[in-house]
């Protein structure tokens, strides 16, 4: 009889099971275990430990972008397992600009992580929230200076056009003023024109009198 490795659904205990069969009892817990479908976990989970081994030194050396995408697979195949989130918050540098606070990948590691890795976890988390907060402010900060510029800039734009408003009112202003002492010294030519003209008619008259 042939066995072959599985992993009991209940306990997650390491067993070894007769491919032949369909239901066999757990030696640990003692419940029954669907044959096909432990054997098949058992090489999902090796499958899985294999592939974390390979995201785990891509990260070492530095290959962040290969360990990002076999931890985002492991996190969607396998969710209760915290090395998948874990995994991807490491792979995303702490003042990278291009991320948030990570909060779902936080909550899901320190969900399913043991004891002794949370406080870890919780510190790296600690970071990020200090880095992100900084970030927020400078980039709030920006934004106000940014916000005083444009409003510096509209006040400029608006004084150089009243600027430009009042210089076209003088100019039509003083247009407006000669065309009326034009017009005052024609009104007082054709009088004066008129007066000689009058004088000049009532001397004639006279003289012809005389």
């Amino acid at each position: 009889m042939v066995l072959e490795a599985a992993k009991c659904p209940n306990c997650d205990g390491n067993v070894e099971l007769d491919p032949k069969n369909t239901f066999m009892i757990c030696k640990y817990c003692g419940s029954n275990i669907f044959v096909k479908d432990a054997i098949n976990a058992y090489k999902e989970e090796q499958k899985k430990e294999y592939r974390l081994k390979i995201a785990d030194e891509c990260l070492e050396k530095g290959i962040t972008e290969d360990a990002e995408d076999i931890y985002k697979e492991i996190s969607k195949k396998f969710p209760n397992d915290y090395r998948g989130w874990w995994g991807i918050i490491k792979c995303v540098p702490i003042n990278s600009y291009n991320h948030g606070d990570m909060e779902k990948e936080y909550k899901k590691a320190l969900a399913f992580a043991p004891e002794d890795v949370k406080p870890e976890i919780l510190e790296n988390q600690k970071l990020r929230n200090l880095y992100v907060s900084k970030r927020n402010k400078l980039k709030r900060k920006k934004q106000i200076e940014e916000e005083i510029n444009r409003k510096i800039k509209d006040i400029e734009e608006n004084r150089e056009k009243i600027n430009e408003d009042t210089r076209t009112l003088k100019k039509r202003t003083r247009s407006i003023i000669v065309n009326r002492i034009h017009l005052i010294i024609g009104l007082c030519l054709i009088a004066v024109s008129i007066f000689i003209f009058q004088f000049k008619w009532w001397l004639s008259v006279i003289g012809v009198i005389i």
